[in-house]
Parts: structure tokens; sequence; C-alpha cells
């Protein structure tokens, strides 16, 4: 059953607003990050070394924003649906001071602590 803290309509205008503007500051300008896919590396094996490892990089800057643009894109979908602030998890309502700090935050902090246990020892 979902138990969900009552949220007034000022509260999630003022969410839906840090979220969207959230949102549009990581779903553009990611050109810089591209760049470094498209190195063409000289002829010396330092350089292709170099040119590896910021292609490595640039493709993990890149999965993260595209993580981070789909989390902001479900706290946009779940304010219209009314299931923002609810964990995915277990389904309590996600602490006010945790959507303050991670407002496109999916799991409670509970939750977030165990998936990031079970994932440190799947690793």
């Amino acid at each position: 059953m979902i138990k969900s803290e009552v949220r007034s309509d000022s509260e999630m205008s003022v969410r839906w607003a840090a979220l969207r503007r959230k949102f549009v500051e990581v779903s553009g300008g990611s050109d810089s990050v591209r760049d470094n896919l498209n190195l063409e590396p000289g002829g010396d094996s330092m350089e292709h070394q170099v040119a590896g490892f910021n292609r490595d990089l640039a493709v993990q800057q890149l999965e993260a924003r595209a993580r981070l643009i789909h989390d902001l894109q479900r706290a946009l979908e779940g304010i219209q649906a009314g299931t923002y602030g609810i964990c995915s998890e277990c389904e309590e309502s996600i602490g006010a001071r945790r959507l303050d700090a991670v407002p496109w935050a999916r799991l409670c902090i509970t939750c977030q602590g165990l998936a990031e246990s079970a994932a440190r020892e799947a690793a």
C-alpha cells in the first residue's frame, strides 16, 4: 500500500519548476562531451592511450547524463500522475529533506542505502 505525505499544490509547483530547470540544463549542451568521442589520435602510442581514456570518460559522462535525464523525466511524470515522492521499492513516502537534496530521487533513503550495498556486494 502506498503511503504518501500530503504535499501541497504550491510545493508541487516549486518542485516541478526545479525539476524542469534541471531537465533543461542537463538535456542541452552535450556537444563538448560528444567531441571527445571523435578524437583521432596521432601515431604515438601515448596519444592513442590518452584518446582511448578520453573516449571512455566521454561515454561514461553521456551514460550518466542519460540516466539523470531519465530520472528527471520520471519525476516530472510522477508529479503529473500524483506519485511523486513515493519510493518505487517500498512504496513509502520519500522524505522532504531527501527530495530537497535529490528532487528526482525514486528511492527513499533506506531503500537507496540497501540498493547501494547490494551494488557494492555484486561488484
